[in-house]
This record gives C-alpha cells, sequence and structure tokens, in this order.
C-alpha cells in the first residue's frame, strides 16, 4: 500500500467533525505553530478542511473577512487513517507546548460541588462580617456565647487579623498557583474571574475541585468508567 493513499479513508469525515466540533483550540494551536499564522488571527474561527495521510489543510478567517487556507505537513506520513488519533494528538502536544498551554481546554467552574464549599463560604462570610461589623461579634460572644472576658477580648482583638490573614493566604494560593493553571488550560475571561474569587473565599478547597475538573478534562474515558 502507498502511504499517499489508504482503505480506511471513510474515516476522514468523522475525524474532521470531531475535531472542529471539540477540538478548535489545538486547529488554532497548528495554525499557529506549524503554519506560523499571527496567534490573534488563528483564533478567528480555525477549522480542519481537509486530511490525507501525509497533509492537513487549515482555515481561518484573515482580518479582512477572507477564509484563508493553508496545508500543514505531516510528518513522518501516517501509515493509515487509524493513525490519526494519536498523530493528531502528538502534533496537538507539541504545539500547545510550545505555546505554554495544555492540548486540553478546561471551562468548567467548579461551583459549590461538595459540603465543605458551603462551609468555606459560611466561614468566609462570619468572618469577614465580623471584620467590618464588630460589634456583631461582641454580641456573638458576650451576649450569646457568654464567653468569659478574658476570652472575649482575646477574640476582639485578632479577629481582623485572622480574617486578613487568611484573606492574604487565599490571595497567594489564587495568584501563584490557580491563576498559572487557568492561563494553561485556556478558561475564558469571565470564568477565570468567577475561579479567583471563589478561590479567595475557599483556597485550597477550591484548588482540589479545579484539579479534580481539570482530571475529568484530561481522563474523559476514565471518568465515564466510574
Amino acid at each position: 500500500m502507498s502511504k499517499a493513499t489508504s482503505d480506511d479513508s471513510h474515516l476522514v469525515p468523522r475525524i474532521i467533525n470531531h475535531m472542529n466540533k471539540d477540538h478548535s483550540h489545538n486547529i488554532e494551536d497548528y495554525l499557529v505553530v506549524y503554519a506560523h499564522v499571527d496567534p490573534e488571527i488563528a483564533k478567528r474561527r480555525p477549522a480542519l478542511e481537509t486530511l490525507n495521510l501525509g497533509a492537513m489543510s487549515l482555515s481561518y478567517i484573515d482580518m479582512e473577512g477572507t477564509k484563508c487556507f493553508i496545508r500543514v505537513p505531516i510528518e513522518p506520513t501516517m501509515e493509515s487513517f487509524h493513525d490519526a488519533r494519536a498523530k493528531l494528538v502528538e502534533m496537538a502536544q507539541v504545539a500547545a507546548a510550545r505555546r505554554g498551554f495544555s492540548e486540553y481546554l478546561v471551562n468548567d467552574v467548579p461551583f459549590f460541588s461538595s459540603f465543605k464549599d458551603y462551609v468555606c463560604v459560611a466561614l468566609f462570610a462570619s468572618l469577614y462580617t465580623f471584620a467590618v461589623k464588630p460589634h456583631l461579634l461582641r454580641y456573638l460572644v458576650d451576649d450569646v456565647l457568654l464567653l468569659g472576658p478574658e476570652i472575649s477580648g482575646y477574640i476582639m482583638d485578632y479577629h481582623v487579623t485572622v480574617f486578613r490573614g487568611l484573606l492574604l493566604i487565599h490571595a497567594v494560593e489564587a495568584i501563584v498557583i490557580l491563576y498559572p493553571l487557568l492561563r494553561k488550560f485556556r478558561m475564558g475571561t469571565a470564568k477565570k474571574l468567577a475561579c479567583l474569587l471563589l478561590c479567595l473565599v475557599e483556597g485550597i478547597v477550591f484548588l482540589s475541585a479545579f484539579k479534580e475538573t481539570v482530571d475529568r478534562a484530561q481522563n474523559p474515558n476514565r471518568n465515564k468508567e466510574k
């Protein structure tokens, strides 16, 4: 069999449909890395048009609104279209890594996925409320809980410091740990802001939930089997 032809070409329409439906971000990477298209232009409706064993044809819309086509070689040439999935994944991994991204796209915000989330939000809301309205905390510790003056005084002296410290720790987690992950997995701007805000409130609890979301995106088949 020639390397230019294959008897499994019936697979091509399904491959093209799958790539255009679920992997437009990978096609964008192909355009930027392998075809040297400007990253901002490559975002404009990237699509896989045709595929053969030795090359793929990609398209995008230029700044004048014209649909442009470009050929990207596949090296080495595939033996059959059964090799296409592995080869396209390999090319996607290389292209994404060169751009500083993951080949996977994560755009799901894990809103309140467990009981721990509600506990964290309630705790943060309470600390915030007591920090801005200390008379409520005074009422709680003196008139409701009936704590002694020594314990009450200690709580009143340090509750704002505790809140500020917690907020600082969560802010560091959001900036140092979460933000690089959001960028790597190309989360949209609005959802990125939502994630950062939730991390300010929940800290490590949200980071754990987000990493589970990433794991589901990277291992879709494994999660379906559970």
